[in-house]
């Protein structure tokens, strides 16, 4: 059994692992958004993203859990990804009317 250091320290790295495995994310779907791509090489971009985050979240498992899953490294997975996703909604409402001030102020329509 784990003390509950150890699980509360594991959960804050399932966390960040959550955060920073959205980030990625993110960083693929800005990508498609500044350079267009075709339907096929989304998929294979997904396919090989999923890939590399199961071995990823495998490893990390295997090296903090001893091999067992336990319910809060999923639980902070999830809420790691959560946590930004909603971050990040904060922040986009936050240039848009940022942006929306600056073109009105020079007169310009959005």
């Amino acid at each position: 059994m784990l003390d509950l250091e150890r699980e509360f320290a594991i959960f804050l790295h399932s966390v960040l692992m959550g955060m920073i495995l959205l980030a990625i994310y993110f960083c693929f779907e800005t990508l498609r958004h500044l350079f267009p791509h075709k339907r096929w090489m989304i998929n294979i971009e997904d396919i090989c993203y999923w890939c590399m985050v199961s071995v990823y979240v495998f490893v990390q498992l295997y090296y903090t859990n001893n091999g067992k899953i336990r319910w809060f490294s999923i639980l902070g997975v999830v809420s790691g990804a959560v946590f930004l996703w909603k971050i990040l909604a904060v922040l986009q409402k936050i240039v848009e009317k940022i942006y929306v001030f600056v073109c009105r102020k020079f007169r310009k329509k959005p």
